[in-house]
């Protein structure tokens, strides 16, 4: 499967046993083995370990510690199924928390003083507290098809205004109160007058260009 081509390029050493390693030459196209799948792509993070000037806030942290964790936790990544996406295999997993595990002690003080994210994935009395990821929350075709019944309730609001504002009559005909008949007058007025000034421009430019001015 796909994940069989990620452990033929570890066995290989295409792929580092390392998370120090350089991985710029990682390919997993056509790895052996009779039920390899022959095109996988390997999806990176690369982390800094000891630059870390920008995010020394100990939150800042315990953030960046715990969305690496998520990317190897199945309970979090299996909504990436959706996309297409498979968990790294067991080993390739394990190089990867050893990695993590480094970048824990080298930010010993900030990764102490910082809050410690949980991850939710059954009920808990303190499930919706701070620092509390849910696999219960909602998900993000959900929040998309609210946030689309939103916007069209928010259309409908508009155009209800315009209808209200505007009035129909009996017949189905516009009715202007007095001050917008005069506005809708004036408008028309100087459309028609923009109109005809343009039309003698017009013929002015026409009449130089023959040669008859």
């Amino acid at each position: 499967g796909i994940g069989q081509a990620a452990l033929q390029a570890l066995d290989l050493g295409i792929l580092p046993s390392s998370s120090f390693d350089d991985y710029s030459e990682v390919h997993l196209l056509n790895m052996p083995g009779a039920y390899t799948w022959p095109i996988v792509g390997l999806t990176y993070v690369y982390v800094r370990m000891h630059d870390l000037t920008e995010h020394k806030n100990p939150h800042q942290i315990a953030v960046l510690k715990f969305f690496v964790e998520s990317l190897y936790n199945r309970d979090t990544i299996a909504q990436c199924s959706v996309f297409g996406f498979v968990p790294v295999p067991t080993r390739v997993r394990d190089i990867a928390m050893a990695g993590l595990e480094t970048f824990s002690r080298l930010h010993h003080k900030e990764n102490k003083d910082g809050p410690k994210f949980i991850r939710e994935v059954d009920t808990m009395p303190n499930g919706q507290a701070p620092y509390v990821v849910s696999k219960k929350r909602r998900n993000y075709y959900e929040l998309q098809s609210a946030e689309i019944a939103s916007d069209l309730r928010d259309t409908y609001l508009d155009l209800k205004y315009v209808y209200d504002s505007v009035g129909l009559g009996e017949t189905g005909e516009i009715q202007l109160n007095p001050a917008d008949k005069k506005m809708l007058e004036a408008a028309l007025g100087l459309g028609i007058f923009s109109f005809i000034l343009w039309g003698l421009t017009f013929v002015f430019f026409i009449l130089r260009r023959c040669g008859c001015m």
